[in-house]
């Protein structure tokens, strides 16, 4: 298989035009990342949640999808706890079903199956959480999946103890049902981290819009510099790594 290249951006948190939380333009560190990205040639980019600074709103989805559309390239979008699912299916994807509210999808591209979650409520319905695993048991030996929330525990202290995914224990004992490997590509905890657990790695993409410093409880932001991750998928391995 010849190499797949992506680029994942992820918490853009985008607001209203002359807004400007904690003293960032969010779409200008957006679209310098967006830039930093498509320089970097990837085949597909993938933006991995809350897209929209406190919650779902048509003009920003739109926004964002015509910057997507100048770059040429194909992208993939999923919901996090700051989006509306169903706006950001109509926006982005609507060709693809929504399901009680919720947008899951997977797809094969290139020969690797690809499954994209939706975590906007830090749970997955039964519905979903159904799908999710018979969807794994289609895929092959390496199980590649797009969620907004890190699946597990991330020594992100103020995220871990107000703001993590509710169904951790679930989780693992799905991915622990399956002699496969996992892996996850998730944001919401605005840093940098990879987690290795079992046969499972999840790499945390950090934000475009500011980062948090994991030293602390409280809530502290380490910087506000725009950045992206790259992903090469080849035969025998992957290689992934976050640029600024």
């Amino acid at each position: 298989m010849e190499k797949m290249r992506l680029a994942i951006l992820s918490d853009l948190h985008i607001a209203d035009l002359g807004e400007f939380p904690y003293g960032v333009d969010t779409r200008s560190n957006f679209l310098k990342a967006l830039d930093l990205a498509v320089n970097d040639r990837p085949d597909m980019l993938i933006i991995t949640g809350d897209l929209c600074f406190r919650e779902g709103v048509r003009e920003v989805y739109c926004w964002i999808k015509n910057e997507l559309d100048k770059t040429g390239l194909p992208y993939r979008v999923i919901s996090g706890n700051h989006d509306k699912p169903a706006l950001l299916q109509k926006v982005f994807h609507p060709g693809e079903p929504l399901m009680n509210s919720e947008f899951f999808y997977s797809e094969t591209i290139r020969g690797k199956h690809f499954i994209f979650c939706d975590s906007t409520n830090a749970i997955l319905s039964e519905t979903q959480w159904h799908w999710l695993v018979d969807t794994i048991e289609e895929s092959g030996d390496n199980v590649f999946i797009f969620i907004h929330h890190p699946p597990f525990r991330s020594a992100v202290p103020y995220m871990d103890e107000h703001h993590a995914f509710e169904q951790m224990e679930k989780m693992e004992d799905i991915i622990a049902n399956f002699d496969k490997n996992f892996f996850l590509f998730c944001g919401h905890y605005h840093c940098e981290k990879t987690i290795i657990r079992d046969q499972c790695i999840a790499f945390i993409t950090p934000s475009t819009f500011f980062n948090l410093d994991d030293r602390y409880e409280d809530f502290t932001i380490l910087n506000k510099i725009p950045s992206f991750r790259r992903l090469v998928i080849s035969t025998d391995q992957i290689e992934t790594g976050v640029f600024s």
